[in-house]
């Protein structure tokens, strides 16, 4: 008897089948000199669609099966809470262009919205219950409002209109970041 025929009498265990077949699917067309053999080619292509398969599977799966239904309507909410709901003078979030109106903002549907102090039936909030934004979500701390400036001049204004044009400011990026402190 070889000694190729005594290698494959030699019983194989758990884990050396586990092996084999791993390295099996570890093959691929870059691995394997499939030019040779187009019977080896198409095995190796068809393999790796598989696997690519399989693959795309599991990260549709995780990708879209952790998403609720409701997280839509969650966000809609909030949004109509705090974004679309209007002020005194009639404007909403999107519309705020002076600092009048964002202190009407903070002190109006920002401060409503973070602080429910009475329940949809006008009936005083219980103590266990403060804090919640629509009686679900327990706000953590202290919420914050942080300002982020833009340093005047942080755009380019054509020469001909400089003397019109006396502030420019561009859309927030870290560079053009006004980090000087207001006086």
């Amino acid at each position: 008897m070889s000694e190729l025929q005594a290698r494959k009498n030699v019983p194989v265990g758990c884990w050396t089948r586990f092996k084999r077949i791993i390295r099996g699917l570890w093959r691929t067309r870059q691995t394997e000199d499939t030019d040779s053999d187009p019977e080896t080619h198409v095995k190796t292509t068809l393999r790796e669609l598989l696997i690519y398969l399989v693959f795309i599977t599991i990260l549709c799966i995780l990708t879209f099966g952790m998403t609720n239904s409701t997280m839509y309507y969650y966000t809609k909410v909030m949004r109509d809470l705090f974004v679309e709901t209007t002020m005194e003078n009639r404007n909403t979030f999107k519309d705020i262009t002076t600092m009048k109106e964002f202190w009407m903002y903070t002190n109006g549907p920002l401060a409503d919205g973070l602080y429910w102090e009475q329940y949809y039936n006008d009936k005083n909030v219980s103590d266990e219950d403060l804090g919640f934004i629509y009686f679900e979500n327990k706000i953590l701390g202290r919420p914050r409002i942080r300002q982020l400036r833009v340093k005047n001049d942080s755009c380019d204004v054509h020469d001909d209109f400089k003397t019109v044009i006396k502030e420019c400011y561009a859309p927030y990026s870290p560079t053009a970041e006004d980090k000087d402190p207001l006086a």
